[in-house]
């Protein structure tokens, strides 16, 4: 068996309360990731080297304790912010993504999104957002799998769609005895569907810090 990836896109319709929750949710999302971004500019013009993953989830922790109110929104999606922000830097430090450097973001772009790693639930065309609740939703087919991951985002026209990402066991194909009697193959895209994690340095690193 094998795992499968399959990616589902539909589009919301929430009530106008429910849309200005999600749009808090996003402001919350880019407010995190700003945050982040500072302390890791700051933390390797202080130490010159990335600052440990588990130490940013921690000060996030701590950062809440100073800012109550972002008790309201869910702690999975927070701290889902790290892991995109550290995958944004190995993406630009890998000369095969040629990704730019991270940027702060602005609540003025139209275009607005956050992820929830779990607890997302479709049913009866709807979707559970978790510290929102239901919402409706367009559901154009049944999704196939376990979800993995869910993106919440808004257009630029102000609606606002869902991308789930689902997981599935894929059994292998064998091929019949007689193929072993072919010679030669297809040395197309097949053969090359290999991934390479970048050895080039991160403003955050997997090192834990010092006790």
């Amino acid at each position: 068996m094998s795992k499968q990836r399959k990616v589902y896109k539909f589009r919301m319709e929430p009530t106008a309360l429910q849309s200005d929750e999600l749009l808090r949710m996003a402001g919350t999302a880019r407010f995190i990731w700003n945050w982040a971004l500072e302390r890791c500019q700051t933390f390797y013009k202080e130490n010159k080297k990335g600052i440990p993953q588990s130490q940013l989830s921690s000060e996030l922790t701590a950062l809440k304790g100073q800012q109550p109110w972002l008790y309201d929104f869910d702690s999975q999606s927070l701290q889902q912010v790290l892991k995109n922000l550290k995958q944004a830097y190995e993406n630009h430090f890998n000369p095969k993504m040629r990704s730019g450097f991270p940027k702060f973001k602005t609540k003025k772009n139209p275009k607005q999104s956050f992820r929830i790693p779990q607890r997302v639930v479709l049913n009866d065309e709807s979707v559970y957002v978790p510290k929102l609740g239901w919402v409706k939703i367009r559901q154009s087919q049944e999704i196939e799998g376990q979800t993995k991951s869910v993106v919440f985002k808004r257009t630029a026209t102000g609606k606002w769609f869902v991308t789930l990402t689902t997981e599935f066991d894929l059994a292998e194909y064998k091929l019949p005895a007689a193929a072993d009697q072919v010679v030669g193959g297809d040395l197309g895209l097949g053969t090359s569907m290999t991934h390479n994690t970048a050895n080039s340095k991160s403003f955050i690193s997997n090192e834990k810090p010092p006790s």
